[in-house]
């Protein structure tokens, strides 16, 4: 009976000892995911700044091209001719007139191939100028939807960060450099679910671990309609370019490409690098997007 007895006391405290050490096992995985979690959200938090101040930059470009670009033919000196100049002034009124009619009807003088010379002159002139209209229009459109995305990130930020009772707005956290402050708001956020597991409450603790990586996962949905934002922008400038090519070679009728012209479209060119290299946030598939995903 004695040794019975010993052997029932043993599988108990093996039984007491292996329940023991699973929890703390537990515990310490609890905890591991926990720092993990906290270190993908604040890795998320810089994620969103960076993409913040990108669509800013983006909302300048776009800006400063319309700006540029919001000119008419005789500004983009597409043609010294007073002639041509009238004819866009008379087309300004006239919209939908063909540019021979009005060309025939402002020509006074002049033989046939001089006439023949001011209406390449002038069917180019219109040509380029369309074009550049076209451009300006979809430049807006970019503008538009890259305003739309900035003010997502604005909302996201907000939402992001309203579980930890922060009260600061993307753009004014940005303005007083408030990160530091937003940082010791996710560690005490983080203490506290430590302490709620520690004093057992863990519904509070597990609820609270939830906003942490939801979050996350909320952020990884705005960065890929970003991308989408991003490769939309580089091929609609690549088509900019394709727009602009014909009208930037030499041609024996309208002679010389004007100065104008060619800036535009090595600034289109420049733009649609800059989507690739400036913009894209290529480092994010790398070592930046591992950090969000896994925590290291």
């Amino acid at each position: 009976m004695k040794i019975q007895s010993n052997i029932k006391f043993g599988s108990l405290c093996l039984i007491l000892l292996f329940a023991f050490l699973g929890e703390r096992q537990h515990a310490e995985i609890s905890n591991d995911s926990l720092e993990l979690s906290a270190i993908r959200y604040k890795k998320g938090l810089e994620l969103l700044r960076v993409l913040h101040e990108k669509l800013l930059e983006l909302d300048y470009h776009f800006a400063l091209f319309l700006t540029d670009y919001a000119v008419g033919p005789t500004d983009l000196q597409l043609s010294t001719n007073p002639v041509i100049s009238e004819v866009f002034y008379a087309r300004e009124n006239l919209n939908t007139v063909h540019p021979a009619i009005l060309a025939a009807l402002l020509i006074r003088e002049g033989n046939e191939a001089e006439q023949d010379e001011l209406l390449c002159h002038l069917d180019y002139a219109i040509r380029v100028y369309e074009c550049i209209h076209t451009i300006r229009i979809e430049t807006e459109f970019l503008r538009a939807s890259n305003q739309l995305l900035q003010t997502e990130s604005e909302k996201l930020f907000e939402d992001y960060t309203r579980f930890l009772n922060y009260k600061e707005s993307l753009v004014s956290c940005r303005q007083t450099d408030g990160w530091e402050l937003l940082y010791l708001q996710v560690d005490e956020y983080v203490l506290q679910i430590r302490r709620d597991r520690s004093a057992g409450n863990m519904d509070a603790a597990n609820r609270a671990h939830i906003n942490l990586e939801f979050s996350v996962d909320r952020l990884l949905a705005f960065l890929d309609r970003y991308r989408s934002a991003i490769r939309q922008g580089r091929l609609y400038y690549y088509k900019f370019n394709s727009m602009l090519e014909p009208w930037t070679q030499t041609n024996a009728c309208w002679g010389d490409i004007p100065e104008s012209i060619k800036a535009l479209r090595n600034s289109i060119q420049l733009s649609a690098e800059k989507f690739h290299s400036t913009y894209d946030l290529t480092e994010l598939e790398g070592s930046r997007l591992k950090d969000l995903l896994y925590g290291y």
